[in-house]
């Protein structure tokens, strides 16, 4: 019986996560994939367990260190080559059997009920919160953490564990680790698992598993501080007092409780907001739903499975909660390992109504919330099917503010991830070819930049489009952005270089003499300007 249920879910699984197959490389995907000459190099992989590599290719060496998930990119690339589709497979391949070990783990807290565990792993396999995490190739980390962090509970979870089973439990622990941070969770939820377990393991039992645990974090510490340092968030733009602290992270619960539950207009960008006296009803509803949460969870904590199942959720959510502020508020990936909670509470609810009703409404229910996530799905699958049709579904899915209101909230993350997303697309409609289209992102990336931003965002969107400008002969525009961008200007010589390119083409060598001579006083080995100036001077 057990085993057909598990054939069924994987069979369901693989059918829903069909279409992202055909899904094309978005987001971060073209940076650390398509466009990543060492994305395939087994010798870079391997160095990163002992190196930082991120930052070599543009991203935030000062919180990922994840050579694990580096590695399986890495075979993936020697696989299938640029190919996104073989990408994608691997990744629904992992979910697939996380799934399967959250059917599993759900057959050991549940004993006897594999009916109900199995509606349980079925909605934790067709979630649309989990879209995010396995149709973008990038986004498995996720996956793989829960792909580790689910056998170890599973080993430790046995009546009679013995050391081997610790030692392995501690390994997977380990490399749950390696592949992101989040896993570091996994001795609470241990430890949430002896408070509801019947009968409970002995402090002997608990204490011995502890200290194997702690061993595998402690390795983890060790490679980590060897080769990135210990790291952490990076200083923010965010200042807020201390009870508008404490408001956020009741607001960032009740932001990923609710995507939980209603799992609707799905974006990889939230739309926080810092509390502040002027937030609208919609944040008032969020941190009020994230204080209810909260209290359920403290009050139940000891209530058995149920109990466990609530304080899953808020045990997961604790790294991303904000209670150390952010870069990024929230994501919808963080949810991934969270939903198993979820999903055990939702088979529980299941099981009651069973009981208290009949086996046919269960199931009817049961199946009505497996039919209307596969939807939604299938829906937000076909976000991925290419860069643009990603940025574009999440344009339209943010909370949009008023560019007049910018300044006078205090922080307003939607703002910023609007910002990006419109200059993202600006930059892929320029390489599309589609000028027009470029331009129109362009500048409503630049209608959204608020005196909060980095003075770099402004400048990079204002550069390109002097670039833009420059390659249409629109001369008096490109200056014009080319000069607002250069204050602000990471690279300046970059703008330098332009600024000359355009006074060439107005008919003033001098001044695109001079312009040429300021890049190269910035950076002497700068090549475009170098012969830019060569071919002036001839």
């Amino acid at each position: 019986m057990t085993f057909r249920l598990a054939v069924i879910l994987a069979l369901i699984t693989l059918a829903c996560y069909g279409p992202a197959l055909q899904a094309d490389f978005v987001a971060g995907d073209r940076q650390f994939i398509l466009k990543n000459e060492l994305a395939g190099d087994p010798g870079t992989a391997l160095h990163s367990f002992i190196a930082d590599y991120w930052s070599t290719l543009g991203g935030e060496s000062f919180v990922y260190y994840r050579p694990l998930t580096v590695l399986t990119h890495c075979l993936d690339t020697n696989l299938w080559g640029r190919s996104p589709a073989g990408h994608h497979a691997t990744n629904v391949v992992f979910h697939l059997l996380v799934s399967l070990l959250v059917f599993a783990l759900f057959l050991r807290l549940l004993p006897g009920r594999s009916v109900v565990c199995f509606a349980g792993a079925l909605l934790f396999a067709l979630h649309p919160i989990h879209t995010h995490s396995v149709v973008y190739v990038m986004g498995r980390t996720d996956v793989l953490a829960a792909l580790f962090c689910l056998p170890c509970l599973l080993m430790l979870c046995r009546q009679h564990c013995t050391d081997t089973q610790r030692a392995l439990a501690a390994l997977c622990y380990l490399a749950a680790l390696l592949c992101k941070e989040i896993a570091v969770t996994m001795p609470l939820l241990y430890g949430l698992y002896c408070l509801a377990a019947a009968p409970r393991p002995s402090r002997a039992q608990f204490l011995r598993t502890a200290v194997f645990l702690g061993a595998g974090l402690a390795a983890y510490l060790a490679l980590r501080i060897a080769a990135i340092g210990l790291g952490g968030s990076p200083e923010t733009t965010i200042t807020c007092a201390l009870w508008q602290r404490s408001l956020l992270v009741f607001m960032t619960l009740g932001f990923y409780c609710a995507k939980l539950l209603l799992p609707l207009n799905l974006c990889y960008y939230s739309n926080l907001v810092v509390p502040h006296a002027g937030m609208g009803a919609f944040d008032i509803v969020l941190i009020a739903a994230g204080a209810v949460c909260a209290a359920l969870m403290l009050v139940f904590v000891r209530r058995g499975m149920a109990g466990m199942a609530l304080a899953w959720i808020g045990i997961t959510l604790l790294p991303v909660l904000n209670i150390i502020p952010l870069p990024v508020l929230a994501k919808e990936n963080y949810l991934y390992l969270p939903s198993v909670g979820f999903c055990l509470l939702a088979a529980m609810a299941l099981d009651f109504l069973r009981r208290r009703l009949s086996t046919t409404v269960a199931a009817a229910v049961c199946a009505a919330i497996a039919l209307l996530y596969g939807m939604q799905l299938y829906l937000r699958t076909l976000d991925y099917r290419d860069p643009a049709a990603y940025l574009l579904s999440a344009v339209r899915a943010m909370r949009a503010v008023p560019p007049d209101e910018l300044d006078t909230t205090p922080y307003f993350e939607g703002a910023k991830n609007w910002f990006t997303a419109c200059r993202n697309l600006g930059y892929l409609f320029e390489e599309r070819g589609e000028p027009e289209r470029a331009e129109y992102w362009f500048l409503r990336a630049l209608g959204y930049t608020a005196r909060y931003f980095d003075p770099a965002y402004a400048a990079e969107c204002r550069q390109a489009l002097g670039e833009l400008y420059v390659k249409q002969k629109r001369l008096a525009e490109a200056r014009a952005q080319l000069e607002a961008a250069l204050p602000g200007a990471a690279q300046p010589q970059k703008v330098y270089n332009l600024l000359g390119v355009c006074a060439a083409m107005r008919g003033d060598p001098a001044s695109a003499e001079a312009f040429f001579m300021k890049a190269l006083e910035i950076d002497p080995g700068f090549e475009p300007a170098g012969a830019n100036l060569a071919r002036l001077r001839r």
